[in-house]
């Protein structure tokens, strides 16, 4: 149930009581009883107040008016929502016909109606008398008025329920600011409205935020309400909601069952607020998988709701929803299918057929005709609800920053892997149904980062210096931002910097650059695209491949996923071929775990190729070109590697190009044959990481390029962390530039204290990158051992994946033998954070020539969150990266190789290619030649 709050306006001033006795006498003890709680006591004397007042000074008089109000709002904290309509129009009419609309009684009467239509989820007839208020409101006090900031809070609550997410945010923020300043901060007002924004970002999956201002408006309404006020018990619900997003379920259960304790002892157990509590609970259980325990608790609020308030109301829609859920689980799908089906006709009435909700319900009710065995039912309500999530990234994307477009596509992908498992399902029976599977990866691959990207891309090209400004400050919060993770709680207090603020504002000034998209329409891109327009430009020794991780759904998540690879060819006609790889947990660990083992100790891998591949590579009979778009744990395994039956390698025979999405296919054939920006290069090697001849080991020749030794020492808590210098990446970068010399290129060089990081940062857009060093990548193992590793705060690496990835660079070595860093961003260390501050919009290609650079944290249908990532969504077009650690000496072999094979006019990827094969026939084991994909363009 939609918990927000909507404020009312209640005017109980200006009314003289000398009149008469009697009213006098029931108005007051009315409004005693109102201030008390005592509802029904005080609709009694009310209705005695509302008779004399007719009789002693007419329905037109001040006392009648403030009356009929007062009864209203009686009405409306019963839940009786009905009677608060007509007797608030009835106020709302009666100041029309007397005293005009230009007056505080007349917006008043209006808002209040506006909320009582709210309630009943009649938003169509709510939103023109919010706006009639708002508009009077306006026009008489302007638009830093309390009066007028409650009725844009009462507004975005309108929008918040038909799912207009952006407009709601931008009101609530408003009003949050007009109350802030007029009311102050511990205004009970103020708090209404931090309430509903809490409600707003929990429903986005901002959860932090929604914690943090749920707490805020917790404690103020504790702080100035009776303990018993509705106010605070709606505030819990709304903290034990948060709680359960989290998975604090604990936590949750138990406020709920004090709510629940005390509602009984109060009010009994026929109330709508002690349906909310036992709906609330029955979602607490539906989480926990105590289905049971949820269908006893959502039969009594549907009985509840029913005879107290009526089933037109949203909450009745919500409880439906949540039953139907209840009874499909269990396996009661008839009634299933009827409560959903009611669900659906509810919400399609009271929130339309754009709304989020709608499309989220119409998925459930697939789902139950899909075990009803009704497939044709199933697969036009997935597509149905398909189709409006897919509406939904161009209508929201645009407006959230990078963390809630994050949570945003969870919920997206959860609803694809739900029609992507009916469709495995499907397929035998309707095999055309792999369309829509291939058409919306096509839409939703990559999305978050093919929407950075273009944020920053457009803001750049579209001139508006304001814009830019704003982009450049953003970009300021960000680096600043990057520095204050490097610090210890200590000396964050010690510098009064304000961590959580900070984030804040760079939020808000993200959102703002997002929104650029609205007028540039570039977000969605991809949906136009069909796997049609792939398979028409392929080639007829080519194929396209796009590999997804499904997890398994059957009334519930379970365990279980697997692997499917849709595949294209020049041959395809009808659909997409597919090939479905069971059990990909297995693949995730142990296989991983095999193929990876096999690899770092160059033992032969005989198996690895028949797990991984061999399906795949069946269907490829005549193809020697394939694109490639991975998922899972195909981000970190390298393909050509993989040693098929007759001892050769995937390599030997086929050429394999990593794609970000096969959409990119319709443009590689330009981008491959476009010439570079500028000839402009940056070389960077062998940095300087410590002027302590203790901390850094002496060079090795055979030396491999990552962290091991560091990891090591940081997991067995060793004190001195020694960091080895790499002699041999300045014969690397040496050997590269007097390439690029012979073909007249400008180069920046970069080595020894000079390999630092704020000459990385102070690049503009070389065609070039080149960055030979140690990289790391930190693992749960590390992060569960610290407060603080690599420079960064353990708690800040948890939670933002890009904090635990990235490059050493000069001075390095000090910073992670330093109890304290000092009081400066240039630590050595490089955080794949920090480079996404990197201005690389023109960058051709970035070449991250150190260790497991390709490493971080795997987000299904996004790729992995780390330097790859940090560096693509900066500007570049290609990168090439490492899977595992790499030798020193081989690498430097490589990397001259390929340099000189592009630079005699191959391709990138050619060139790349023939450098590995090159290298492949003096070094023949898959550790050597097999460390470094390209990605990109």
């Amino acid at each position: 149930m939609k918990t927000y709050y909507i404020y009312l306006v209640i005017l109980l001033s200006g009314v003289s009581t000398s009149h008469s006795q009697d009213w006098e006498k029931y108005y007051i003890k009315t409004l005693e009883q109102f201030k008390e709680g005592d509802l029904i006591n005080g609709s009694n004397s009310c209705r005695m107040a509302l008779v004399n007042a007719q009789r002693e000074f007419g329905d037109s008089s001040d006392e009648y008016i403030n009356t009929l109000g007062l009864m209203s709002s009686i009405y409306y904290s019963l839940g009786d929502f009905y009677k608060a309509i007509d007797n608030y129009k009835r106020q709302s009419e009666i100041i029309l016909k007397v005293k005009g609309e230009n007056n505080d009684e007349y917006t008043s009467a209006l808002n209040n109606l506006g909320a009582s239509y709210q309630k009943l989820g009649r938003y169509i007839e709510a939103e023109p008398i919010l706006q009639e208020t708002i508009g009077i409101k306006k026009k008489l006090f302007g638009e830093h008025d309390t009066s007028y900031a409650v009725s844009i809070n009462n507004l975005g609550e309108l929008y918040q329920s038909l799912g207009k997410y952006p407009e709601a945010e931008r009101l609530y923020l408003q009003a949050l600011e007009i109350k802030k300043e007029k009311l102050g901060t511990d205004d009970v007002s103020y708090s209404v409205t931090l309430y509903n924004l809490a409600h707003l970002y929990r429903i986005l999956g901002n959860n932090d935020r929604a914690q943090e201002l749920i707490e805020q408006a917790l404690f103020i309404f504790q702080s100035k309400l009776q303990e018993d006020d509705p106010l605070i018990a709606m505030a819990e619900f709304e903290e034990a909601s948060v709680y359960i997003s989290q998975g604090k379920m604990l936590a949750a259960e138990a406020i709920l069952y004090r709510i629940k304790d005390e509602q009984i002892k109060s009010e009994g157990e026929s109330s709508p607020q002690y349906a909310l509590t036992l709906y609330n609970l029955a979602n607490l259980y539906i989480r926990t998988y105590n289905h049971k325990a949820a269908d006893s608790l959502l039969a009594g609020a549907i009985q509840i709701v029913e005879k107290k308030i009526g089933k037109s109301v949203p909450f009745y829609s919500d409880c439906l929803n949540s039953y139907g859920i209840v009874k499909w689980v269990l396996g009661d799908l008839d009634e299933a299918r009827d409560l959903l089906e009611e669900a659906v006709f509810w919400r399609k009435n009271l929130f339309g057929e754009k709304s989020p909700i709608y499309a989220s319900t119409l998925s459930n009710l697939a789902g139950v005709y899909k075990d009803l065995e009704d497939m044709d039912k199933a697969e036009e309500l997935y597509k149905e609800s398909q189709s409006l999530m897919l509406e939904q990234i161009d209508k929201y994307f645009p407006f959230m920053s990078e963390a809630e477009r994050l949570n945003f596509n969870r919920t997206l992908k959860e609803r694809l892997d739900m029609f992507n498992c009916f469709a495995v399902k499907r397929m035998k029976e309707k095999p055309q149904i792999l369309d829509d599977v291939y058409n919306q990866r096509l839409a939703t691959k990559a999305i978050l980062l093919k929407t950075s990207r273009d944020i920053r891309k457009k803001v750049q090209e579209s001139g508006d210096k304001e814009l830019i400004s704003k982009f450049d400050e953003w970009k300021r919060m960000k680096e600043e931002l990057a520095f204050l993770y490097s610090l210890s709680k200590k000396q964050l207090k010690l510098m009064d910097k304000n961590l959580d603020s900070l984030e804040e504002e760079a939020n808000a000034i993200e959102k703002v650059l997002s929104s650029v998209i609205v007028e540039l329409k570039n977000v969605n891109q991809n949906i136009q695209n069909d796997w049609y327009k792939i398979q028409q430009a392929l080639k007829q020794n080519e194929a396209a491949i796009e590999i997804i991780r499904v997890d398994y759904f059957d009334k519930g998540w379970t365990d279980d996923a697997f692997y499917a690879a849709l595949i294209l060819t020049k041959e395809t006609n009808e659909y997409p071929e597919v090939v479905v790889i069971p059990h990909a947990n297995l693949l995730d660990s142990m296989y991983l775990f095999y193929y990876k083992r096999s690899i770092m100790n160059t033992i032969p891998d005989n198996e690895s190729y028949k797990i991984f591949w061999e399906e795949i590579d069946e269907k490829l009979e005549g193809k020697n070109f394939v694109y490639l778009s991975t998922d899972g744990i195909y981000n970190i395994i390298n393909i050509n590697t993989l040693k098929k039956p007759d001892g050769s390698h995937v390599i030997d025979g086929m050429n394999i190009k990593y794609v970000s999405g096969t959409s990119d296919i319709i443009k590689t054939e330009t981008m491959a044959k476009r010439m570079p920006s500028s000839k402009q290069a940056c070389l960077i090697g062998n940095p300087k990481f410590s002027n302590d001849s203790l901390n850094e080991l002496i060079p090795n020749p055979n030396l491999n390029r990552d962290v091991s030794i560091i990891s090591n020492n940081l997991v067995m808590n060793k004190n001195i962390i020694p960091v080895s210098s790499l002699p041999g990446t300045e014969i690397e970068v040496y050997k590269i530039d007097s390439l690029f010399e012979e073909k007249k290129w400008k180069v920046e060089y970069f080595t020894g204290t000079n390999a630092n990081e704020n000459n990385l940062k102070s690049l503009k857009s070389p065609y070039i990158l080149h960055i030979a060093t140690h990289g790391f990548f930190l693992g749960d193992e590390i992060l569960k051992k610290h407060e603080k590793v690599f420079g960064v705060r353990i708690d800040k690496a948890m939670t933002d994946p890009l904090l635990r990835s990235g490059l050493l660079l000069a001075g390095a070595g000090e910073a992670l033998n330093s109890e304290d860093l000092n009081y400066t961003s240039d630590n050595g260390i490089f955080t794949a954070y920090e480079a996404l501050n990197l201005n690389l919009e023109n960058t051709g290609l970035v070449v991250l020539s150190a260790c497991e650079t390709g490493l971080g944290e795997i987000l299904k249908g996004e790729g992995v969150y780390g330097l790859q990532r940090a560096f693509r969504i900066a500007g570049a077009e290609n990168i090439i990266m490492s899977l595992w650690v790499v030798n020193d000496k081989v690498t430097q072999e490589l990397m001259t190789k390929f340099y000189k094979y592009w630079l005699g006019g191959k391709s990138i990827d050619t060139a790349f290619r023939e450098a590995q094969l090159s290298i492949r026939n003096l070094y023949s084991d898959p550790f050597y030649w097999g460390a470094f994909v390209l990605i990109g363009n």
